[in-house]
């Protein structure tokens, strides 16, 4: 167990920059970080296809037993990709995920994934994440103000979370979802609705089949609020979040740097979200669809960091099947 309260214990994010890696294949050394940097220097994150649409990621030296797991797949045809199962492998933590198509056939594909882990409180800190069950309840959770989180199934594919203790009295903060099936059925998960009542969030999470029809399914969900989805401040040297488009909560507009977040419409179901001066150095990126539709949310191709360290990304959203449509989104970054 780690031996002070710092947030999180453990964590590593990756970008999949080969759809088809070969064994081991050490993914995007710009776009990885974690715990390994300092305690096995020199290794890194790697990845193995296992068959279409199916892979093993291994973050060295970060293994554990608990935490929670992030994917968001980079893909402009409306491919999309879930978590499986992630968990202790030799020291190491192996975070397996899944791919499809826009119609659900298994597919190789892009992704973003990362992994996070705490155990301790932390006074002062809103931060918080959970494992949810299809049919209700909990298999891991953690809240950084001690309070209990929890998971209701109040329909076929419908959740209501509860977070205690985070919300700063207003909508603050980002939020990620993503959808977890250890059977690779293709499923997909989002927030549908977000509310507070004094200190406690209430999160409202819809999951969907490939065709968009409500199904019930694992998902993770994290919160954070002033720092990054996996809990770090620092690290990371720098975070950004933003909800958009056009949603004016200014808690959940933040950029550690001081710079002015945008969004740009580039075409039906189709932006550019600008994080001015956070991409500093290794970068990371979470995309979840926000509102109460089947439509889903990503990266449509890679981000990019300018001279200025300005980080500017391509999301798109889609209907099942893949046609681009117009949705709200939570978009955050971290780098170090």
């Amino acid at each position: 167990m780690p031996a002070t309260a710092a947030l999180p214990d453990l964590w590593g994010f990756a970008y999949l920059d080969n759809a088809t890696p070969p064994p081991n294949w050490v993914m995007d050394t710009a776009r990885q970080a974690g715990t390994f940097q300092t305690v096995c220097p020199g290794r890194r994150a790697t990845a193995t296809r296992n068959a279409a649409g199916s892979y093993w990621v291994r973050f060295p030296c970060t293994g554990t037993l608990r935490g929670v797991a992030h994917v968001t797949a980079v893909d402009a045809t409306g491919g999309f990709c879930e978590a499986s199962e992630w968990g202790l492998d030799n020291g190491d933590e192996v975070v397996e995920v899944f791919c499809f198509d826009a119609a659900g056939a298994p597919a190789d594909r892009r992704f973003t994934v990362m992994f996070s882990t705490s155990s301790q409180p932390a006074p002062g800190r809103a931060y918080g994440y959970l494992l949810a069950e299809a049919t209700g309840g909990l298999l891991t959770s953690y809240n950084s103000l001690a309070g209990v989180n929890s998971s209701v199934k109040l329909s076929t594919g419908f959740y209501r979370v509860t977070l205690p203790r985070l919300a700063p009295g207003s909508l603050a903060g980002s939020l990620q979802v993503t959808a977890v099936d250890i059977g690779a059925a293709p499923r997909r998960c989002k927030v549908s609705d977000w509310t507070y009542r004094v200190s406690d969030y209430t999160v409202y999470v819809s999951c969907y089949d490939a065709a968009g029809n409500k199904v019930d399914s694992r998902f993770t969900l994290s919160f954070h609020h002033k720092s990054t989805v996996y809990g770090g401040q620092s690290p990371p040297a720098r975070y950004a979040y933003l909800l958009a488009p056009n949603i004016a909560y200014a808690g959940t507009d933040a950029n550690s740097a001081g710079g002015v977040n945008s969004v740009t419409a580039l075409g039906t179901g189709a932006w550019e979200v600008t994080f001015p001066a956070v991409g500093a150095s290794l970068t990371h990126l979470q995309v979840t669809a926000f509102g109460g539709s089947a439509v889903y949310c990503q990266l449509t191709s890679v981000w990019l960091v300018s001279a200025a360290n300005d980080l500017t990304a391509p999301v798109g959203c889609f209907r099942p099947g893949g046609a681009p449509a117009g949705s709200h989104f939570f978009s955050t970054t971290a780098s170090i």
